[in-house]
């Protein structure tokens, strides 16, 4: 079966509008917490090219951003471009830095 790309890009400032939309992304309940308050000219920018199995991802958030999926039933490979990401599943932490990739499930 041959999957065609889709492509979907939102840039998004409402706290509740960008839950909304990285949890019809992911498919999965999310929890966010924002760990500092981002200036009104800050948006979340979210691009994706989704080809059925697999989907490549460009996400940029200002800010500081504690984000809880429920479970992802996938694996997600992160390559951090600036700033610093962390995650944990079921006693597992992966963090990565600015140049750095981690993996998460």
């Amino acid at each position: 079966m041959i999957h065609r790309a889709e492509r979907t890009k939102v840039e998004l400032s409402d706290a509740l509008e960008i839950r909304a939309a990285l949890e019809q992304a992911y498919g999965v309940r999310l929890r966010l917490h924002e760990k500092r308050t981002r200036q009104p000219n800050e948006k979340l920018t979210h691009e994706r090219v989704d080809v059925g199995p697999f989907a490549i991802e460009d996400i940029h958030f200002p800010g500081d951003i504690e984000v809880s999926p429920d479970p992802l039933d996938k694996v997600v490979a992160l390559w951090t471009t600036a700033g610093r990401l962390e995650g944990s599943c079921d006693g597992l932490k992966g963090e990565a830095a600015a140049g750095e990739v981690s993996m998460i499930s």
